[in-house]
């Protein structure tokens, strides 16, 4: 994977050892693994056809601006010298931005914001829909895209500026700063679950697919059930829901709550070496044992007692369909008011 932010020599054993003590950290490896895995059918909406009315992803504000229509959210492409982060405010919230890309072409098909919030002892966490609507260039496009447009341009050192385009129309749509960041691509997915021995989930509904051309088989039974690597694969490949992959995100945000309720404590701290040998060659990230090792600390901190302290948010918009290609579309108005209400900003 291509590298076009200025990084840090990085110590990977010691980045795993401070990463392992972040049960967040943990939780969105493991996400970002299952994201990597290939998807059934790229444009696929779901079983049911997705409605056009916009889904309530976050709780009405009274202040909520007016505007709420759709918007294509501009992004121009980046120039001069390499300054995608944002610088964080001592003593103030921090975000840290995790992007999973595909394996073949370079699109972030998980896009993850932590807002880390010591002073408050919380974490927000916003998923971006990867079929979110901006404008790239002059045309419509899907958030997705920012990072594989990236790659064909080049930065000052010779290098692509993939990472910093998708930095750039992440913080442009969502109005959030971008203080670090860590883009991976993997698809161990399998093996890391079952490194953690597998995790207590209650499957929403009965699951049956297949599809023999990619070997793709999911048959999961509705309801509570102990799931290892296959069958967690299964669960997250899994897509024929009513509201497509707004629905999946909901199950990717349950899965990694799960993941810090069940396996926060001492039996699975020697284990997280293994599971950074496995992502450790696919991760590109500005974070240095220096700089990661007061994050952990903060996490750590905020998930003691586990999930409670962590809350899940959805990009509000609703879909859309422009061409017989289906997108999300963003609502302004409610953008606005979660970055202002909910994000501080």
């Amino acid at each position: 994977m291509a590298s076009n932010m200025k990084k840090g020599k990085t110590n990977w054993p010691l980045i795993a050892l401070i990463a392992f003590c972040s049960c967040v950290i943990i939780a969105a490896a493991v996400l970002c693994v299952i994201n990597f895995l290939p998807s059934d059918k790229p444009e696929e909406k779901g079983g049911e056809e997705p409605s056009n009315e916009a889904v309530q992803t976050e709780p009405e504000a009274d202040d909520e601006p007016e505007n709420n229509e759709d918007m294509n959210y501009p992004v121009t492409a980046p120039s001069g010298a390499l300054s995608a982060l944002d610088t964080p405010v001592e003593g103030e919230p921090y975000n840290i931005l995790l992007m999973g890309v595909d394996m073949g072409g370079g699109l972030t098909d998980v896009i993850m914001i932590y807002q880390i919030d010591p002073e408050n002892g919380k974490i927000n966490l916003l998923s971006v829909p990867r079929d979110t609507k901006i404008t790239l260039n002059g045309r419509t496009e899907k958030i997705n895209a920012a990072h594989y447009s990236g790659q064909k341009l080049k930065d000052p050192e010779g290098g692509d500026r993939a990472d910093e385009y998708a930095i750039n129309a992440i913080r442009s749509l969502t109005g959030i700063p971008i203080h670090h960041y860590m883009c991976i691509n993997t698809s161990s997915f399998r093996g890391i679950i079952d490194i953690l021995d597998g995790f207590d989930f209650e499957v929403p509904r009965k699951m049956d697919y297949d599809d023999s051309y990619q070997g793709l088989h999911i048959h999961l039974q509705k309801g509570m059930q102990h799931l290892d690597g296959d069958k967690a694969e299964q669960l997250v490949r899994f897509r024929k829901y009513p509201n497509g992959d707004i629905d999946r995100i909901k199950i990717q945000q349950q899965v990694l709550l799960a993941l810090i309720d069940q396996k926060v404590n001492s039996a699975y701290i020697a284990k997280l070496s293994d599971i950074f040998k496995t992502i450790r060659g696919n991760a590109v990230t500005d974070l240095t044992p220096i700089s990661a090792a007061p994050i952990a600390a903060d996490i750590l901190s905020i998930c003691k007692d586990g999930s409670e302290n962590v809350s899940t948010y959805t990009l509000p918009g609703s879909f859309s369909d422009i061409g017989g290609i289906s997108y999300w579309a963003p609502s302004a108005g409610q953008i606005s008011s979660m970055a202002k209400n909910t994000f501080g900003y």
